[in-house]
């Protein structure tokens, strides 16, 4: 910036910096009200007229403003309050009042009716001396201008905001509503709306009342009031006591030594207690600031607190399932990298927690679902395995290298991780040469929960199902399609059941620059039965497959597509493998291929590891497979 020269604003430089102040009127009008709570005042009058056109008119009687303090809290951008003020309200002379806490902190409230006008006119009086002023939205150099247009006596005291409404044009009842709830807490504190005032029991943000007993024979009663959309501020909400209809000490939620509820939350911003008592005046310190210490108080603090515990716990039971979607979507990117079995436990985890803890906060919770994730991220060896798979076979050296890097912990994550899949690996070798084994039930979901054989890239929990898939491949294999091998086709929709085979189709998903979602990979496994052979007719009909999904005007985006048919023996006469245009590969290949291949990429510690299966216990150790790492959701064979 050059020397000399000031900044310059924009127009609708407040649209543009405060937005919720200026852009919503309840909003709009409780910073108003607010600033009114803040001057001392005991009545607020708001008139809102029935037509745009018409006056909007906010007055209090409140302590008032010089004008020199109109002159620096008005003319100051981002005003601090809690530095030239502090936290306490100054009263009018005149007034004695229990000591409040001020809402304010940054003076944005004061531009609040901009929501509603262009010009206004703030008219204050203090100290016998009334002054009226002009605010008006301006730019430049000014994203305001002030202008004093008169000055006289006066023996009152307070503040009037006046401006004619040419944006937005509230309803006076709906404000009423809102506004009562905002402010109910202090029954001294009078507002009035267009000339009417809501009572606490004809609020329809009553939604419910609770009576309690306390120090043996004293009643009480908890009333909530709901202000639905979450005020801007925690200090507008909270549990008030009320001892003959007048407030005792600052609403928060502590209730002695206790608190109730996060102040951060939404129910915390949107929920009053009103805790009404009589007949304790006695048990009140004299400035009303607080409860004196006795043991009858102590007993309405456990009392009042029981009964309202009870009724959060009834309004938060009904808000469980919304807090944990928040805390999974406040972890998206670490749960989405999970597997889609630890995806579900996490979230009913979060679930549970919720329901056992319903005043849990939003960072012990997040705390807690962020450990589960990491335990079962590092349970899964996920991250680890990865780092393997990628290394070539023979690569002593790198794994020398990895393994300097690993903790005790490291070690047995990925040893676990190895032994699961050694167990499927065995599986598939000892029922792939039974020409009797049903592909469906059994080696099909084997071969599926081990991608990972067919390249490093497919290890990954990211390889969805896709209806779109199994809808394409359906018309290709036409009268194939067995009616009777799968009695529910969605509990595996990635599964299309062929006479003599089964065909499994998975995708991975990518984003587009123009943000639109389309398949990027494709992994199709055409699985024979047992002892059966690849040749030139299974080829044949794989490459029509690969061809019929690349040029398929049904699946979104060009994908590339890896198509593996896998039998017990490949007829050698025809090549084992083919490429279909620039985009599919074909590949034939035996299940005793699989095994081997799954040697070479666990470093042949399948060979190392003793297998305790005896012979004839194949059908036991597929079960002990299924149960250990969920592989089959599929009706049982008959």
């Amino acid at each position: 910036m050059l020397s000399g020269q000031l900044p310059l604003f924009e127009e609708n430089y407040f649209f543009r910096t405060h937005t919720s102040v200026v852009g919503q009127p309840d909003i709009a009008l409780t910073e108003l009200v607010a600033n009114c709570w803040d001057a001392g005042a005991c009545l607020v009058e708001i008139t809102i007229p029935l037509e745009e056109g018409g006056l909007l008119v906010v007055s209090d009687n409140g302590v008032g403003m010089t004008e020199e303090e109109f002159d620096k809290r008005w003319r100051t951008l981002a005003y601090n309050r809690l530095t030239h003020q502090g936290s306490g309200v100054e009263f009018p002379p005149g007034v004695n009042r229990q000591p409040r806490r001020a809402y304010g902190r940054n003076g944005v409230g004061r531009h609040a009716m901009f929501c509603f006008c262009n010009e206004f006119d703030v008219i204050t009086t203090k100290n016998g001396k009334c002054v009226t002023f002009r605010v008006e939205e301006s730019a430049g150099t000014n994203p305001f201008k002030i202008d004093k247009t008169s000055v006289s006596p006066s023996n009152s005291h307070g503040t009037i905001l006046r401006g004619k409404i040419v944006r937005t044009l509230p309803r006076p009842a709906d404000m009423l509503e809102i506004l009562s709830a905002r402010f109910m807490y202090d029954p001294e504190f009078v507002l009035r709306v267009n000339g009417e005032t809501l009572e606490l029991l004809d609020h329809t943000g009553l939604i419910l009342h609770k009576n309690f007993t306390y120090s043996g024979d004293h009643q009480g009663e908890v009333y909530v009031l709901n202000s639905g959309d979450t005020a801007r501020t925690k200090f507008q909400h909270g549990v008030a006591f009320w001892v003959g209809k007048r407030l005792v000490g600052t609403p928060s939620w502590n209730i002695g030594q206790n608190s109730m509820l996060d102040g951060r939350t939404k129910e915390a911003k949107r929920l009053t207690f009103i805790v009404n008592l009589d007949g304790i005046h006695d048990h009140v310190k004299e400035d009303w600031s607080g409860f004196r210490t006795s043991t009858l108080t102590q007993s309405l603090f456990e009392a009042s607190e029981q009964a309202v515990n009870e009724i959060l716990r009834e309004l938060m039971a009904q808000r469980v399932e919304e807090r944990t979607q928040e805390v999974i979507e406040s972890k998206r990117e670490q749960v989405r990298a999970l597997t889609p079995l630890a995806r579900l436990e996490v979230a009913e985890f979060a679930r549970e927690v919720t329901e056992a803890q319903p005043f849990v906060t939003s960072e012990v919770l997040e705390a807690a679902v962020d450990a589960l994730i990491k335990l079962e991220d590092s349970r899964s060896g996920q991250a680890l395995i990865k780092k393997l798979s990628t290394m070539a076979p023979d690569d002593l050296e790198g794994l020398n290298r990895l393994l300097d890097d690993w903790t005790v912990r490291d070690a047995l994550t990925v040893l676990d991780e190895i032994g699961r899949r050694i167990r499927i690996v065995e599986a598939i070798e000892r029922l792939s040469v039974d020409p009797n084994v049903d592909e469906l039930h059994t080696l099909h979901p084997l071969v599926t929960q081990a991608r990972w054989l067919f390249g490093p890239e497919y290890d990954s929990p990211h390889y969805l199902s896709n209806v779109t898939l199994r809808t394409v491949l359906s018309k290709l294999v036409g009268k194939r399609i067995s009616k009777d091998s799968i009695q529910n086709p969605q509990k595996r929709p990635d599964l299309v059941i062929l006479m003599d085979a089964t065909i499994s189709a998975t995708g991975i998903e990518d984003v587009t620059e123009e943000g639109l979602v389309s398949l990027d990979k494709i992994l199709l496994l055409e699985l024979k039965r047992g002892a059966s052979t690849i040749g030139r007719t299974e080829m044949q009909q794989a490459d029509e497959y690969v061809e019929e999904i690349i040029n398929s005007q049904e699946i979104d985006g060009t994908p590339r597509v890896n198509a593996f048919v896998i039998g017990h023996k490949v007829d050698h006469v025809r090549s084992s493998q083919r490429r279909i245009g620039e985009r599919g590969v074909v590949t034939a290949c035996t299940y005793g291929q699989l095994v081997r291949t799954a040697n070479k990429r666990l470093f042949s510690l399948r060979d190392r590891v003793e297998v305790c299966y005896p012979n004839g216990a194949d059908s036991d150790l597929v079960k002990a497979i299924s149960k250990s790492v969920g592989l089959f959701d599929l009706p049982p064979s008959d």
